[in-house]
């Protein structure tokens, strides 16, 4: 067996491929999910270790080269902690469900999503010129009490329905947790492992697609059609809100040309759609080219696109939805092997490195 810190090593340089090609990085990043002082103190009483050793992954690893029956009750110790967690998330799912259908309203409040501190730096601190203290005062009572909740509740919206969903997998059989919460793993499918990423179709490649399909932008073709009828809209809000106005006023309209221009729109975004959903490596290849730096990983992921093909802002309330996910999910597992895994192999370039690394896409689309 390589050492312990050859494995670290490559998982810190996220240099990951081997971990899903070989048994023995497989069984390191196992071991690597439970290396959290209490998990770890509680597999060592699990597996019998002698009193009095230094508890420590590290040693659990040196342990393996000379007992390999080890591993076995590692992956025992992950379907005992499972069990434990599933009830737990059981226990609390429906207060958990509650809680977030009172959400009615997904806006971020300001442009930014991955870092509240660095917007409030750049917009309000290190300006070209100085903002009164007055005016910041006010701010905090105005503009950045809405910024600051939107982020909040998006936040707290986002993680725990991802909970939930996770949840989802876990379930399933033949899916081990990565119970420390490890960079890179969320869980282990048929002795594979995956981190998860909840999402929508962005916004950009939806662009993209449409381009390439030369088909007209819907929001311009609404614009026209509300300012050739004389119908009012805010046309310097943003192109969500100006899209929902014109939507509105036209679903509200009896008149056949309004019904043609809204036909129009939908058929644009389902053959836009299709066009994504009919090739998912393209749209892999673009998710893992296009990540942030803060964000950025080359391991192995499974993506969960949210569509709402009725109301296409609306498809962030599909998370909450584990009725309409859970058969999704369980349908991919249950067809998902280890043995053709090489059908999900991506290889993609990020700031001219090149990387190799699994990943496929469960679609929700919702008619």
């Amino acid at each position: 067996m390589k050492t312990f810190e050859y494995w670290k090593k490559r998982f810190d340089n996220n240099d990951l491929l081997d971990f899903s090609r070989t048994d023995e990085g497989l069984l390191w990043l196992k071991l690597r999910s439970i290396d959290r002082k209490a998990l770890l103190t509680e597999f060592f009483t699990f597996a019998n270790f002698r009193a009095g050793e230094r508890i420590s992954a590290e040693f659990v690893w040196q342990s393996m080269e000379s007992d390999a029956k080890i591993g076995i009750v590692l992956d025992r110790f992950l379907k005992v902690c499972q069990k434990r967690e599933n009830a737990k998330i059981d226990a609390s799912q429906e207060t958990i469900r509650a809680n977030l259908y009172k959400m009615s309203h997904f806006h971020w409040g300001g442009g930014f999503r991955n870092s509240l501190d660095k917007a409030i730096v750049s917009r309000y601190v290190k300006t070209e010129d100085i903002i009164p203290f007055d005016r910041l005062d006010a701010i905090c009572d105005g503009e950045l009490l809405d910024m600051s909740r939107g982020y909040l509740l998006n936040s707290w919206y986002n993680y725990w329905s991802s909970v939930l969903i996770e949840n989802l997998f876990r379930r399933n059989p033949g899916v081990l947790p990565a119970l420390g919460k490890i960079k890179n793993v969320d869980f282990f499918v048929h002795d594979f492992p995956f981190d998860l990423k909840v999402t929508y179709i962005p916004k950009e490649y939806a662009e993209l697609t449409r381009k390439q399909l030369d088909f007209e932008e819907p929001l311009k073709i609404l614009k026209m059609f509300a300012k050739k009828h004389g119908i009012p809209f805010s046309d310097d809000a943003s192109p969500e809100q100006v899209r929902y106005e014109i939507t509105e006023r036209l679903k509200d309209s009896k008149s056949k040309e309004a019904s043609s221009v809204l036909s129009t729109v939908r058929a644009i975004l389902i053959k836009t759609v299709s066009a994504i959903t009919s090739d998912k490596r393209a749209l892999i290849k673009w998710l893992y080219e296009n990540q942030g730096d803060m964000r950025f990983g080359a391991e192995n992921r499974i993506f969960l696109v949210l569509i709402d093909l009725g109301n296409p802002d609306e498809s962030w309330k599909l998370k909450r939805n584990v009725d309409f996910i859970s058969p999704l999910v369980s349908k991919w597992v249950a067809h998902f092997k280890r043995e053709t895994s090489n059908e999900l192999l991506t290889e993609f370039s990020y700031k001219s490195h090149p990387y190799k690394t699994y990943a496929d896409v469960i679609f929700a689309v919702k008619k």
